[in-house]
């Protein structure tokens, strides 16, 4: 329309984005890295969109890449209290764009503290995972510890999520009649289960089963947790010696399902969530005197189970 030319007119969308970072700035941060494309790249749009109310209250920031592709997307406009994430899309000079239409690959989930400051380190974790993931999606453990050597040893939460996401390559668990008496508090995720199913693909601990491997819900990262998509059922035969459950269970980020969590013990739901949606996660902290079978379960909150990637996190019995 307006400049006299149909030339791409119709040609699909094939821009990339690369070189990825993101910093803080005030309380919110920028986002920045390089768009290739051809036709050319000619502006890039970011979505800020708080949990909840679909994407209907998301602003936007915008950015036009200079002449290298590269460009800086300025993100202020966060929420306070609640966890948010951004959507990046791509437009190319034919009209193409990247994310409009299939669902953008480029979306970082973020959380936002009661001060306003948004708390970006599950973002940089993921961009500094990025290789030990491919490596661990691969099942290639060699690649996994090159990748692990690599890491900045001054974060301690990465190594552990890292160590543990290793670990879940070949797990090593013990039966729970086994955990010794003086063992005062340990992961469900180390501990055999009686049994265990998932609504889509394999029961699998500390870990996704996809290519983004690491355990991320509302704008958080963990090192433990279980991957229940649901329908989900997980359950164990204790002791009866274990008197505390506590932990979190939510919907993995990049995923738009909605689910419900439930944990029974003896047959007995002792605990039950609300209806917990992507971006939210909710705590538990529940008293365990003289069980012997716990169960945790995950139903679709009613709506059918497309993309109920639903995660139990950091579930820990005590005694």
């Amino acid at each position: 329309m307006f400049c006299g030319s149909l030339k791409g007119f119709g040609q699909p969308a094939s821009a990339r984005l690369t070189d990825m970072a993101v910093r803080q700035s005030g309380k919110g941060f920028v986002f920045s890295g390089k768009v290739t494309g051809d036709p050319p790249v000619y502006a890039v749009i970011g979505y800020l969109d708080p949990a909840g109310g679909d994407d209907y209250d998301a602003t936007t920031t915008t950015a036009v890449p200079d002449r290298n592709g590269r460009f800086e997307l300025d993100c202020q406009a966060v929420e306070s209290n609640k966890p948010g994430e951004l959507r990046v899309f791509l437009l190319q000079s034919n009209g193409a764009a990247t994310g409009f239409l299939s669902g953008t690959p480029y979306r970082y989930s973020y959380h936002v503290g009661a001060d306003g400051t948004a708390d970006i380190s599950a973002i940089q974790a993921r961009f500094a995972l990025a290789p030990l993931a491919a490596a661990i999606y691969r099942k290639d453990a060699q690649a996994a510890a090159t990748a692990l050597a690599a890491l900045p040893q001054a974060n301690p939460h990465l190594i552990t999520v890292a160590k543990a996401a290793i670990a879940s390559m070949h797990p090593v668990t013990v039966d729970p009649a086994a955990v010794p008496a003086a063992t005062k508090e340990i992961s469900l995720t180390a501990m055999n289960w009686s049994g265990a199913r998932t609504g889509w693909g394999a029961p699998v601990r500390d870990r996704l089963p996809d290519d983004s491997v690491f355990l991320q819900a509302g704008g958080r990262m963990f090192a433990h947790g279980l991957y229940a998509h649901a329908p989900a059922f997980h359950e164990w035969e204790l002791d009866g010696s274990w008197t505390s459950l506590r932990g979190e269970a939510g919907v993995a980020d990049g995923h738009s399902g909605s689910v419900r969590f439930h944990i029974a013990a003896d047959g007995k739901e002792i605990w039950k969530s609300k209806v917990i949606r992507e971006g939210q996660t909710t705590r538990f902290d529940l008293k365990l005197e003289g069980v012997r079978k716990l169960t945790l379960t995950t139903d679709d909150g009613g709506d059918g189970n497309g993309s109920d990637w639903g995660v139990w996190l950091d579930p820990l019995l005590g005694r």
